[in-house]
């Protein structure tokens, strides 16, 4: 009985870990505009990247963060939920601006991901750079959005287990394991 204890440990681990990157792959198909995403292993955190061609003003980042932060705070007070995690860094690059934002998982829904980009596409409208597909039907974009939801809670309920990125590349979606390999002694 002890022997089959150490077996569902992992079992339970590796799909953990399976619905993280589940997460990462649903989210990039749904939503070209991100660059990559990561999933935080230390505090199951997402890390969502956008690039915007141009340099933005500190005038519009902080516009940008302000309508966020209103938009973010209404709809979790509309929605009853309490205690959201939000932060937003920018990085020039050259000619282009990396916007970075961090959501805790414990908090994050479908709806307000939706919020999330709709309010990045109305800020960024052209300049905001991704990777040119053929968009997804709306029943598509519907089942998409259930299947979010779904693993979203999966993953709350499964905790965190690994530091996962994700990102887009000629029109694939890669995830891999950004966790510290254990070496045993």
């Amino acid at each position: 009985m002890h022997l089959h204890a150490q077996f569902s440990q992992p079992a339970v681990q590796d799909e953990g870990i399976s619905q993280q990157a589940s997460l990462l792959v649903s989210i990039l198909i749904r939503y070209p505009e991100l660059v990559s995403i990561r999933y935080g292993s230390a505090n199951g955190d997402l890390l969502f990247s956008f690039l915007v061609n141009g340099i933005c003003s500190e005038t519009e980042i902080g516009e940008f963060q302000h309508t966020l932060y209103t938009h973010l705070s209404a709809y979790m007070e509309f929605t009853r939920r309490r205690g959201f995690l939000f932060h937003l860094h920018v990085m020039q690059h050259g000619e282009h601006t990396l916007v970075e934002m961090i959501r805790d998982v414990a908090t994050l829904s479908q709806q307000e991901l939706s919020l999330i980009l709709n309010l990045t596409r109305n800020t960024f409208g052209s300049r905001l750079i991704y990777e040119i597909e053929e968009p997804l039907r709306e029943e598509e974009n519907s089942l998409q959005d259930e299947m979010i939801d779904q693993i979203l809670e999966d993953v709350r309920v499964m905790g965190t287990h690994r530091e996962l990125v994700g990102y887009r590349e000629s029109g694939r979606v890669f995830v891999f394991n950004r966790s510290p390999m254990e070496v045993s002694e």
